[in-house]
């Protein structure tokens, strides 16, 4: 199954790919290039172990150039984060999104570098090495993974090629938290009982 969301040069463990593909499958989201085409997309996750996950896509739209789609799924109600049990409906809703906003948004994510910047924080890097070894593990990891339970992943897909970064609750001159916000921004996701971004 991750295979089918995640090509191999994402650089994914086998755990957080497939934590990341649950996360997908309970929002109803597809693979990002299925809809990409030859086209370009972006999609924001953010992922928390106590609270509902949320995504918000930007698909360009090739039969109307210079416009997009803009796509957010939340789910409503009934998140059991330690059954993992999403029960509640899951809401979708597309927003279009103009040529001028469209070469915003665009504009934002090649001056953040998003196709350089580097994939991982220290908190989400894979580590170099994990094997066991007459039953002991041996792994190059080391506690920083243990921060906390707030990721905020961003996935790219331009001219048939695709990247992931991940960061561990980011500060506020990230890219990521930067790249996030704005597209939580544009789709009108606020925090439940807020009008904060996240």
């Amino acid at each position: 199954m991750v295979a089918n969301y995640f090509p191999p040069s994402a650089g994914l463990t086998p755990e957080n790919g497939a934590t990341l593909c649950e996360t997908l499958k309970s929002l109803e989201e597809r693979p990002l290039f299925e809809r990409a085409g030859k086209g370009e997309a972006y999609r924001f996750i953010w992922q928390h172990s106590k609270c509902p996950p949320v995504c918000v896509t930007l698909y360009c739209n090739q039969g109307n150039p210079g416009s997009a789609a803009l796509t957010k799924s939340q789910i409503d109600k009934d998140y059991d984060p330690k059954k993992r049990l999403y029960t509640g409906g899951i809401t979708h809703e597309e927003i279009a999104v103009d040529a001028s906003e469209t070469a915003e948004l665009i504009k934002n994510f090649d001056a953040a570098k998003f196709w350089q910047i580097d994939r991982f924080d220290e908190y989400t890097r894979p580590p170099l090495y994990d094997f066991e070894l007459f039953g002991r593990r041996i792994s190059s990891s080391n506690d920083a993974s243990l921060k906390d339970g707030v990721l905020w992943i961003m996935e790219g897909y331009k001219n048939g090629q695709y990247r992931i970064v991940q960061r561990q609750s980011p500060d506020e001159g990230d890219a990521i938290t930067k790249l996030g916000r704005m597209l939580l921004n544009q789709a009108k996701i606020y925090r439940r009982g807020e009008r904060e971004i996240y």
